[in-house]
Order: structure tokens, then sequence, then C-alpha cells
């Protein structure tokens, strides 16, 4: 027995197709054609889905919109450097005799102070009074001075009721 190992089988092989060929499926294109319309009938008549979807296609639109522009890049504030604080200039100097001004064109007494701060109440002086400045402070942006009376009784006074003697 003899056994024909040569078999082709390609040249057959287009003889073998299927001949029943499958039907076009229209039924199924027709059922997704009535399910589209109706979702779209649905959104186009609920105003609250409307509104949402027109949300939605901004907020894409807006995406893409960015998304194909170059930024156009914005400046930034104007930041202004700090203008540095400067300290008020001491109206009188260590040693000056000055005297107790006016205040709003009246007589004044004034009581000095035991401490820059003017936390307590020391000897009395009134307008016209000469003093000597010992020493300033700037406190909370205003200077203040130690003075001393003739009779040698010290204190600290605002310099806003100092003025220079003539």
């Amino acid at each position: 027995m003899a056994i024909d190992r040569d078999l082709d089988f390609d040249d057959d092989l287009d003889e073998f197709d299927d001949p029943r060929q499958k039907p076009p499926r229209r039924w199924l294109t027709f059922i997704l054609v009535i399910l589209l319309a109706g979702g779209t009938w649905y959104v186009l008549t609920e105003p609250e889905l409307q509104s949402s979807v027109m949300q939605m296609v901004a907020t894409v639109r807006g995406a893409l919109d960015s998304l194909a522009e170059d930024p156009v890049p914005q400046p930034g504030p104007k930041v202004q450097p700090p203008v540095p604080e400067v300290p008020p200039v001491p109206a009188f100097h260590e040693g000056q005799l000055v005297t107790v001004a006016l205040r709003e064109g009246h007589q004044a007494r004034f009581r000095l102070r035991n401490a820059a701060e003017g936390e307590q109440v020391g000897p009395l002086v009134k307008t016209g009074d000469a003093l000597t400045v010992l020493d300033g402070s700037l406190i909370k942006k205003r200077w203040v001075y130690f003075v001393q009376t003739p009779s040698e009784d010290s204190g600290w006074i605002k310099g806003t009721y100092l003025q220079s003697m003539p």
C-alpha cells in the first residue's frame, strides 16, 4: 500500500467557501437610529438636561480651544518694592537749650515723666520754662527727650511740646 505523501490542498480552497452569505443586519442599524433620535428628542425637551449638556459642550469646547491656542503670557501685577521707612530725624540734640512751647496758642503746664514711655508722673513745667536736653529716644515713631530744669529736676517730655530757644 503506497501512501501519496504529496497532497496538494491549496488548489481547491476557493471551492470550499460557505455558499450562504450572511444577510446584512439592517434591523440593528434601524434600532440604533431610533434610539439616537429618541435620546436627542428627550434631551431637547428636558430643560435641565439641555442646560447640563450645553455646559458639558462649552467645557469641552473651552478645553479644546485652550489646547489649540498658544497661551498669551499675562503680565503679573506690578509690585512696588517696599519703601524703606526712614525714622524721623531728632529735632534737638544733647546739651541744647529748649523751652516748653505754646500749645494751640495757649499757655500750658506739663508734668515731666519719669520714664520715656510716659509711665510715671514727674516734675511740673510750664510754657516758656527753659530746659536742657540731656538725651532723646524714639518711641512709637516719635521723639521724646530727657530734659533738665534749672532747678535740676529732670524727666521725659514729647518733642512736640518743645521748641528751640531763640
